[in-house]
């Protein structure tokens, strides 16, 4: 996971095998932690994510263990504390200070969406 992650869960959601798992407690501290010897290299947690920020690299599988590190220890992948958007007040994990989550950072940025108005494109 790189540092585009909002910590918004949903890889750990759809994960078939529960290789990954998203744990925030009480005073908004999360973790998300990763299962090597749960994991099916399926893909489904990089397809679903929005940011781009999961990755699959140097699985490794019960049967290629050998001596490596014991796979049924889990590896702390992220962690950090929650922010909430003052505009939508979901909480997320920003690497900025706009007090924005990543969908309304992107709704500032772009207004108009992916569409630039009839009227405006007249102007331009």
């Amino acid at each position: 996971v790189d540092e585009c992650c909002s910590a918004c869960g949903v890889c750990a959601e759809v994960c078939p095998t529960g290789a990954l798992e998203f744990c925030v407690d009480e005073d908004k501290n999360y973790e998300l932690s990763f299962l090597p010897a749960y994991c099916a290299d399926c893909g489904v947690c990089v397809d679903c994510c929005e940011r781009g920020a999961v990755h699959l690299e140097n699985i490794v599988h019960p049967e290629q263990a050998g001596t490596q590190k014991n796979l049924e220890d889990s590896i702390l992948i992220k962690s950090g504390q929650l922010e909430r958007c003052y505009r939508c007040h979901v909480y997320y994990s920003s690497s900025t200070n706009t007090g924005l989550c990543p969908i309304c950072e992107q709704r500032r940025a772009n207004p108009f969406g992916f569409v630039i108005p009839k009227k405006l494109q007249m102007q331009l």
